[in-house]
């Protein structure tokens, strides 16, 4: 019998980064933001949303700095919907995003 093949989609990323967020495994849940973005699967308003998400409510400095670069990147591809006023209370001005090139790079046992 021939083998079958299921290949994720956005909407399997945005289950998985979002059961994560509930776990509270947000490195997990930007492992997989990054794995979706590799396997050249496009990102849409909802999976932004949750990783941001899952990213901001962390309270933790480095995650919270990688939901604002994600935000950034959700402006510039257009993508970007209610997720200003999560982000600090509405402290990210739209100034401040513009400013920068996106970045994920959070590093090993940070």
């Amino acid at each position: 019998m021939g083998r079958l093949s299921c290949q994720p989609d956005v909407v399997s990323y945005t289950a998985l980064i979002t059961a994560y967020g509930r776990g509270a495994q947000w490195r997990r849940a930007l492992d997989a933001f990054k794995r979706m973005q590799r396997a050249r699967c496009a990102p849409d308003h909802v999976v932004y949303e949750a990783v941001i998400e899952v990213l901001w409510e962390t309270g933790v400095g480095v995650a919270q700095r990688c939901a604002v670069s994600l935000y950034r990147a959700s402006v510039l591809q257009g993508l970007a919907r209610q997720q200003q006023q999560q982000l600090s209370g509405g402290m990210l001005r739209p100034s401040d995003v513009a400013r920068s090139e996106p970045s994920l790079d959070i590093g090993p046992g940070r």
